[in-house]
């Protein structure tokens, strides 16, 4: 990848830390390689993890559906029988589930491979083995881009976008690279978001094996309120939450090319990202385990957007701007991750 400010073995320890499956080999061999921009290394991160799921097979899961049948199984829908004359054929109307490769997943994954295959952006040879792969999902309903938000609400809801294949498919998707001729705007809009959600991902798997015997999550922040109905109110979701026994750390996670804001030529930290994070500790420490909270928001160093450094105290609470190098070997990563967060 050009002009990038990461390793590219530090991206697939990342990928390694938020899925655990990533320990096969072809992975590793990924990491060794060079790539010629981000198409190059979505492409084939999407296909060799494409590869792998064919290799052990479709997911499945229990899907319902409604037929008309002469064979009678399932929950007989009498009603629908009657007035759509299936009896008059001698036929039944049923409800039934199948154990199916039909389901939400897979059709994502349907979709972008189809769409790899048919898009100049990629390399010739991941279009034809993209072009390959399709033709195994047979099994699997072909779905448009007017299904994914329903699709997307549904892995959301049931837990299932937690796979590196669903976040690809969903970094391609929205991404809209397969949308629109602008290629700078194409490249920097799907590696800034793929970074961007690995790079949280990726703090929250760290610390929660860091500090195992703690409770580290992707937290919601209650409001510090008297009134019971507040439905204009915004959400308040962190990061990465850290409680401790005496003290509770939130991490807010940024990776922008430009990590400060210049106002009447000196630069300041952003402000939008400055009252979130305190907005969210002054809350935490009136309604969550600990009155002892800090705020941390780290920056992903960029080579263009400075490189934030410091340190303040409001209302009785530490507040810390920090930049965390990832273009540095992966002990010197996590050594700094670990200097970061102290209990």
């Amino acid at each position: 990848m050009k002009d990038r400010n990461i390793r590219i073995q530090n991206i697939f320890y990342m990928l390694a830390f938020v899925y655990d499956k990533l320990n096969y080999s072809g992975f590793q061999k990924l990491g060794t390689e060079d790539f010629e921009d981000g198409y190059d290394l979505l492409g084939k991160l999407f296909l060799h993890a494409c590869k792998l799921q064919l290799i052990r097979g479709f997911p499945h899961d229990y899907r319902g559906y409604t037929e008309k049948t002469a064979y009678p199984h399932g929950q007989i829908q009498m009603t629908d029988s009657i007035t759509q004359g299936a009896l008059i054929n001698h036929q039944v109307i049923v409800q039934d589930d199948s154990f199916s490769a039909n389901i939400p997943q897979n059709q994502l994954v349907k979709m972008v491979l189809s769409r790899i295959a048919q898009s100049k952006s990629f390399p010739h040879d991941q279009r034809l083995l993209a072009k390959k792969m399709w033709r195994n999902f047979w099994p699997v309903k072909n779905i448009n881009s007017n299904d994914y938000p329903s699709v997307k609400r549904y892995l959301h809801r049931m837990g299932e976008d937690g796979s590196l294949l669903v976040l690809l498919s969903e970094i391609l998707i929205e991404g809209k690279i397969f949308a629109t001729n602008n290629e700078n705007y194409k490249m920097a809009n799907f590696e800034d978001q793929l970074m961007s959600r690995l790079y949280e991902k990726f703090l929250l798997k760290y610390y929660q094996q860091r500090f195992s015997n703690y409770e580290v999550k992707s937290a919601y922040i209650k409001w510090d309120k008297l009134e019971k109905e507040t439905p204009h109110l915004p959400t308040m979701h962190s990061d990465v939450r850290i409680c401790g026994q005496n003290k509770t750390v939130i991490l807010d996670a940024k990776y922008y090319q430009h990590s400060l804001q210049r106002n009447f030529d000196v630069e300041k930290f952003p402000s939008d990202n400055m009252y979130q994070i305190i907005t969210y500790v002054l809350n935490e420490s009136r309604t969550g385990c600990n009155s002892n909270v800090e705020g941390i928001i780290l920056y992903a160093k960029s080579s263009i957007g400075g490189h934030p450094d410091g340190e303040i105290h409001i209302l009785g609470h530490r507040f810390r701007v920090k930049t965390l190098d990832l273009n540095v070997n992966w002990q010197q990563l996590t050594e700094q991750l670990d200097r970061l967060i102290v209990f």
